[in-house]
C-alpha cells in the first residue's frame, strides 16, 4: 500500500526498469548490510536482540543509552516515515483535513500505540503470533492480486474504470473474497508458514472459481475468462 500510496506522487519519464533499481538497490543494500551485521552480533554473543547483544559487546553504560536511544528514535522515524502516508490518505478522505493536520494526526496516533512496548520480551511472543495470524490473510491477497493482473488480465487493466462509482470494479468479487477465506482457513491449519501457505492455496482457489463459478461475473470482464475469450479459445483448439 505505501509503495502504491508513493508512486502516485512520482513525476512520468522515468521508465519502469529505472524506476525498479530505484527502489530495489537501496532496499537490498540496506537490509542486507542490516542483516548481516545482526546475524554476526548474534552468532558472537549468543543473542538475537542486537540492543542487549551491543550493549554485551561494547560494556559501556553510556555509549550503550546513546545506541539504545538512536535505535528506538530511528526504528520509530522509518517506520512513520514509511507507513504514515496510508493514513493520512484515508484521514484527508474522512474529515476533509489538510494534509500537514492529518499527518500531524497520524503520527500522534502511531506513537499513542507505544510501539516501543510491543518489541519488549515480554511481548514478542504475542506480537510474533499475531503477525503470523494476519499474514494469513495477507498472502491470498498478494495472490489474487497477482494472478488478476499478469495471470487472468495480461497486465490490461482500464485504469480510469477503477475509479468509476457504476463501472465493471464497482463492489466486490465474490471470488477473490472465497478464494481469500479458502486461503486463509488453509494457513491457520499451519499458522507457522501462514503467508506461503495461504498464498498458493488462495491462487488456485481464485483461478478455479473464476473459471468454474459466476459465470456472469461482470468481474470477469477483460479477462481470460471473459465468455467471448473463452469461446475463441475454444474455436482456434478445434
Amino acid at each position: 500500500m505505501s509503495a502504491a500510496d508513493y508512486s502516485r506522487e512520482l513525476k512520468t519519464g522515468i521508465s519502469d526498469g529505472k524506476r525498479g533499481m530505484l527502489y530495489f538497490f537501496p532496499i537490498v543494500l540496506a537490509y542486507g548490510s542490516v542483516l548481516c551485521i545482526g546475524a554476526m552480533l548474534a552468532s558472537t554473543t549468543g543473542i538475537s536482540n542486537p540492543v542487549k547483544a551491543f550493549a554485551i559487546v561494547v560494556n559501556n553504560d553510556y555509549i550503550t543509552l546513546f545506541v539504545s536511544a538512536f535505535i528506538v528514535m530511528g526504528a520509530v522515524a522509518v517506520n512513520m516515515v514509511a507507513n504514515i502516508i496510508p493514513p493520512t490518505y484515508v484521514i484527508t478522505l474522512i474529515t476533509k483535513l489538510k494534509y500537514k493536520v492529518a499527518v500531524t494526526i497520524s503520527g500522534l496516533l502511531a506513537l499513542g500505540a507505544c510501539p516501543w512496548v510491543l518489541v519488549q520480551d515480554s511481548s514478542a511472543e504475542g506480537l510474533g503470533l499475531f503477525i503470523l495470524i494476519y499474514s494469513a490473510f495477507l498472502g491470498p491477497i498478494v495472490s489474487i492480486l497477482l494472478l488478476e493482473y499478469y495471470v487472468l488480465r495480461r497486465q490490461q487493466v482500464d485504469t480510469d474504470d477503477l475509479y468509476k462509482e457504476d463501472g465493471q470494479f464497482a463492489g466486490y468479487n465474490p471470488c477473490a473474497i472465497i478464494a481469500m477465506l479458502i486461503g486463509a482457513g488453509a494457513a491457520f491449519m499451519k499458522v507457522e508458514l501462514a503467508w506461503i501457505i495461504g498464498f498458493v492455496v488462495a491462487g488456485i482457489s481464485y483461478y478455479l472459481l473464476m473459471k468454474y463459478t459466476y459465470q456472469d461475473s461482470k468481474f470477469k470482464k477483460g479477462t481470460i475468462f471473459e465468455a467471448k475469450n473463452v469461446d475463441r479459445v475454444t474455436h482456434a483448439n478445434l
